[in-house]
């Protein structure tokens, strides 16, 4: 196609995968194959030859390859979003309207594995003054953006924020690291209600432990005030109301609503397939008898 496109007017539109930028085991030649894909967008763009977009997809509900895909739960862990065909095609649709060139479509950005990426990206992009006064906020007349430009005369947003206060270090100087340590704390007790089910349970057992009325899916339970003690409790009750077996070490290594529910729910998925398999190989052998 990109050679007979060479010769005539034409729009090349290729569809990769999420795996070309994340990868994931026993799929390197798959992550490869799309990452191919992707370069060769990049070398259309290059060489002005044609219109040339290059889309990379997460997995679409009972369409294509993931027709009957049994383990959604482990790339949802992953933060890779189950899209509707309807989702799909207006992403699609959207992405070429806005001339979108080459798009990663599907990603949940609340996931922390997410979101280690993206908030990454933001930070080198973002710049934002902070300040403090004494005067009331109503008084003072400032643009919540200031209109900048660097040493190459390249124009961006300052965003303004007022605080309280600032801290300080012992020469009266503001603790920038202090600070910086202050303002992730604060993005990270950003809440997000309970989306489905499961974490509204997840949720209910938290706070009973925790003695907490409100607590965001991406909370830290030991963050929160949980210790191995209260972690017993959770496992115990998880036990109950999921039917699962978990250690502590599984809090320790998901230790937010998001991540241990999703983690749940992938042990089941594997415990039910397991039992098929066991199942089925019970009634070959007894066919074979």
């Amino acid at each position: 196609m990109h050679q007979l496109l060479k010769e005539t007017q034409g729009i090349f539109i290729s569809f990769s995968s999420l795996a070309s930028f994340f990868g994931g085991a026993t799929i390197g030649g798959y992550a490869a194959a799309n990452s191919f894909l992707e370069h060769l967008n990049d070398y259309q763009k290059s060489q002005n030859l044609f219109p040339s977009y290059c889309y990379s997809w997460t997995t679409w509900q009972e369409t294509g390859i993931s027709k009957g895909y049994q383990m959604k739960y482990l790339t949802q862990a992953q933060g890779y979003y189950d899209m509707t065909v309807q989702q799909g095609l207006d992403s699609f649709l959207a992405g070429l309207y806005h001339n979108q060139e080459q798009l990663i479509i599907g990603l949940e950005g609340s996931n922390p594995k997410i979101r280690r990426f993206t908030s990454r990206s933001e930070g080198l992009q973002k710049l934002t003054a902070y300040y403090t006064s004494k005067h009331p906020a109503k008084s003072i007349n400032l643009v919540a953006n200031l209109l900048l430009k660097d040493r190459f005369g390249t124009p961006y947003n300052c965003e303004l924020r007022r605080r309280q206060s600032l801290p300080l270090n012992d020469k009266g100087e503001i603790d920038r690291e202090l600070l910086l340590n202050e303002l992730q704390r604060q993005e990270n007790r950003e809440w997000i209600a309970p989306r489905n089910e499961a974490e509204n349970k997840m949720a209910q057992i938290w706070q009973n432990v925790l003695n907490l009325s409100k607590i965001s899916i991406n909370d830290n339970f030991f963050e929160l005030g949980g210790h191995s003690l209260l972690a017993s409790q959770v496992i115990s009750r998880l036990r109950d109301i999921f039917s699962v077996e978990l250690s502590l070490q599984s809090l320790l290594e998901y230790p937010t609503i998001a991540s241990l529910t999703q983690t749940i729910e992938v042990l089941n998925v594997v415990r039910n397939n397991q039992i098929s398999i066991t199942e089925t190989q019970e009634d070959y052998e007894q066919g074979e008898l």
